[in-house]
């Protein structure tokens, strides 16, 4: 029988896939050549049409000595691969029945592998660590400088694209507004813009967390105060970041003083008179602040530790509500940032009796300092500060410090400052480093006597 002819239908290999009709042939390969399944072609010629042929295998191994032949050697159909290929002789005559080919033997037992030394190149077997560890080295070597070559590039270009300044309040707070005129020059200082993103809540510590875990590369930075920089950490029990080790200060801006104000029909015109009044009627007295755990709170704390005396405590969402009830006789003093209480002192709506400062602020020059009212040590102000997220490169924080000072120098900065009851600053990152640490130190104390936690 004619395996070529029409019995087998025939695939662009050469392999036969089933029976058909002699019509449906395929072209012809040119002898050689191997199908994908590395099988050669051989092809014989019938007439003037040159058609293919099984593919054959190479070099067919024997028949080992005392086997039978299977019956496709004896003359049967011969079998096929799971190729679908048909198994012949390499020597076998076109159209002729299949030579003996021996099957594989079975294999017995399990599969040897080779000795670890065999598998490994001639010149690494009996100390290949010897000859791969200065290659090694130099690999690391390489890599270390091409993680390290990119940073310090991109700390000389910094910036390349807008950087974000997060304010951890609501727009229109002193925070706010403060934020809105530094990131404007620095955008013209620096050639970039300067972009705010206000993310308030949880006392400030979402923005300040927030920056705390962005990427050091000078494209976040915070403007915090008080509580984000220093006294949260000690108050908050599940904040995210510590503010001396997850940022790196930059520069301080400027201080806030606390300032100590009554309503007008308190009989106490200084802190002094104050005290005196307070220890004569214990418990008569209600302070208000803005809230538990806020500056004005921790503040009147500490005046009540070191005048020795007990006030009755009103916490309020603000200064506006203490002001509100100052004006209403409702309370009877009110300790905060002075900011939102200067216009009422200079209208002579309420008493201004000190200033928690080291020196009298220009703007309410006749309000005497905390020291010059008979209480020497008692100082306490809102600060503000800009802040990094750890491991920013030194560059980078040089260009924000030399811009913010150059910022507190201008017309503007002092301007606005004196309109907000802010006392610029300004400084190395050294400074301020040294400042918040006094201050978390100062305040620690204070916080733990009185329990506030939150």
């Amino acid at each position: 029988m004619d395996q070529v002819g029409a019995k087998h239908k025939l695939r662009s290999c050469g392999t036969p896939a089933r029976w058909y009709a002699p019509r449906h042939r395929v072209p012809a390969r040119p002898p050689g050549r191997t199908c994908r399944h590395g099988h050669v072609f051989r092809t014989k010629k019938r007439g003037s049409v040159s058609e293919n042929t099984f593919p054959v295998i190479r070099d067919p191994p024997e028949v080992p000595a005392g086997r039978a032949l299977p019956g496709w050697a004896r003359g049967a159909r011969a079998p096929r691969r799971r190729c679908g290929s048909t198994l012949l002789a390499a020597s076998a005559p076109i159209g002729a029945a299949a030579g003996p080919v021996a099957r594989r033997a079975p294999r017995k037992g399990p599969r040897e592998l080779p000795a670890p030394d065999a598998r490994l190149p001639p010149a690494a077997k009996g100390g290949h660590m010897r000859f791969r560890l200065p290659a090694a080295l130099g690999v690391v070597a390489a890599l270390a400088a091409a993680l390290i070559a990119p940073a310090t590039v991109s700390a000389q270009d910094w910036p390349t694209r807008p950087v974000t300044l997060v304010v951890p309040f609501a727009p229109g707070t002193t925070s706010d507004v403060i934020g809105r005129a530094l990131v404007e020059h620095l955008g013209r200082t620096l050639g970039q813009s300067v972009v705010i993103d206000n993310r308030s809540g949880a006392g400030g510590n979402i923005g300040a967390a927030m920056v705390a875990k962005a990427a050091p590369d000078g494209y976040t930075i915070l403007l915090a105060t008080t509580g984000q920089a220093a006294t949260n950490k000690l108050m908050y029990k599940d904040i995210t970041y510590d503010p001396q080790k997850d940022l790196t200060p930059v520069v301080l801006i400027g201080r806030s003083p606390v300032i100590v104000v009554a309503r007008p029909g308190v009989q106490a015109g200084s802190l002094a008179e104050l005290i005196a009044l307070a220890k004569a009627n214990p418990d008569k007295l209600t302070a208000g602040f803005p809230g538990n755990g806020t500056l004005g709170h921790i503040t009147g704390l500490l005046l009540m530790a070191k005048g020795d005396v007990k006030l009755g405590q009103a916490q309020y969402r603000g200064s506006v509500p203490i002001m509100t009830d100052l004006l209403g006789g409702h309370i009877d003093v009110g300790m905060d940032s002075m900011a939102a209480y200067v216009p009422n002192v200079k209208e002579g709506k309420l008493k201004a009796l000190a200033i928690a400062s080291p020196k009298r602020w220009s703007g309410l020059p006749d309000v005497p300092t905390a020291a010059e009212s008979g209480l020497p040590g008692f100082e306490a102000a809102v600060w503000y500060a800009l802040l990094a997220p750890a491991g920013t490169p030194p560059a980078v924080i040089a260009k924000l410090n030399a811009a913010t000072n150059a910022f507190l120098q201008t017309d503007q900065a002092k301007q606005m400052f004196d309109q907000l009851g802010v006392v610029a600053a300004g400084g190395t990152p050294q400074d301020l480093a040294a400042f918040q640490a006094a201050e978390i130190e100062k305040w620690a104390p204070i916080i733990k006597g009185a329990n506030i936690s939150f």
